[in-house]
């Protein structure tokens, strides 16, 4: 084994030409996106907003979110928001309610490639009652209650899919590319490899 030494010329993004510039900004498109939490103030805002408008405790481990590709979507599971239903309406005499297992909004993949945005159905949780005896007006009036939290989270759900794509692709910009590379200083090689 033998070790040689190389030596670079280093730049910064400045001193490169138009088109090595352009090169730079497409090898690291993805530098403001590439770690875990890029959005979480999104998820924070998210999960503020829910506990707001429904008296619902959620986390990000409920949340269900991804951007940039036909598997786009932002939701959450509904187990976590149904046991805390449950518990709420229990002394209503409700001890099931039936919805789908993730409440959100998502891409519905339609022929040719095309997308179109598509979000839980709305009013369509089923909800079932110990008691017989309680009456259709009241079973009526508990599931309008329920459905409606249901809902709200929907229809949240949907304004922060869009709210989250906005800020991906605003992400994947080249002025905030450029801003991240100029701001941390970053230097490159001659083949506009980053330098670490």
């Amino acid at each position: 084994m033998r070790k040689i030494q190389i030596e670079k010329n280093i730049k910064k993004f400045e001193e490169f030409n138009k088109e090595k510039q352009e090169e730079i900004l497409n090898n690291y498109r993805d530098i403001n996106v590439d770690f875990e939490d890029w959005n979480g103030y999104i998820l924070n805002e998210f999960i503020d907003e829910v506990k707001q408008k429904t008296d619902l405790e959620i986390n990000t481990n409920d949340i269900i979110w991804e951007v940039g590709n036909r598997n786009s979507k932002f939701g959450i599971y509904a187990k976590s928001v149904l046991n805390q239903l449950l518990h709420r309406f229990e002394s209503k005499g409700v001890y099931d309610i039936d919805t789908t297992g993730k409440l959100g909004s998502f891409l519905f993949h339609r022929g040719g490639g095309i997308c179109s945005q598509n979000h839980t159905e709305l009013s369509s949780a089923g909800v079932n009652f110990e008691d017989d005896n309680i009456t259709m007006e009241k079973r009526k009036a508990v599931t309008e209650q329920i459905n409606k939290v249901i809902d709200e989270i929907i229809e949240l759900s949907t304004e922060y899919h869009n709210r989250n794509e906005k800020a991906y692709n605003n992400m994947l910009s080249d002025e905030s590319v450029k801003d991240t590379i100029e701001a941390n200083e970053y230097e490159f090689d001659e083949e506009t490899l980053k330098i670490y």
